[in-house]
């Protein structure tokens, strides 16, 4: 009967991490910051170890399509009112899925069978600088499994755009 408790244990200890997302988003804004006057953005990356240069372009189409259904317009001139600073990290590890189990019969050992899949933690953070006063008015963070068993060259703009609407979520619309 031991063996069993043991066995149930383990199997639940499997299934509820083979199912974990992790997600942690921050945010935090100047409140004295004249957000309406704002009206024309810029992208600058900064470069972070472990990142994954093939995510720059989705990660500027998807910040350039954000801003702008907020109402703001995006410049590749330097003279903007708002510089939107970003760095991606990508960290790879591995986690276990639950494939099978099979008590046995009586006198035989249960069977597990697990699987390892890749996972790529993903963490996102942006800063939005006020070019005028050079101070940060709005910070964003993000920490997530975001290509859990995929390849990471296979990751769609779609979806890096709805993780960047996401944290974009609570900044102030015009």
């Amino acid at each position: 009967m031991k063996k069993l408790t043991c066995l149930l244990l383990c199997i639940s200890f499997l299934t509820a991490c083979s199912g974990m997302q992790q997600q942690n988003v921050q945010m935090s804004f100047d409140a004295n910051a004249p957000f309406s006057r704002y009206k024309s953005f810029n992208i600058q990356q900064f470069h972070v170890a472990n990142h994954f240069m093939g995510l720059n372009a989705l990660i500027d189409e998807a910040v350039v399509s954000v801003l702008t259904e907020k109402g703001l317009s995006y410049s590749e001139s330097k003279q903007t009112d708002l510089l939107v600073r970003y760095g991606v990290k990508v960290d790879h590890s591995e986690q276990f899925s639950l494939i099978d189990w099979n008590l046995g019969n009586l006198g035989n050992a249960p069977e597990v069978r697990v699987q390892i899949d890749p996972v790529h933690k993903g963490s996102l953070l942006v800063n939005i600088l006020d070019q005028q006063t050079g101070k940060a008015v709005w910070k964003a963070s993000s920490v997530n499994i975001i290509f859990s068993g995929m390849n990471i060259e296979s990751i769609t703009q779609a979806q890096i755009t709805k993780a960047i609407e996401e944290l974009f979520e609570n900044y102030p619309s015009k």
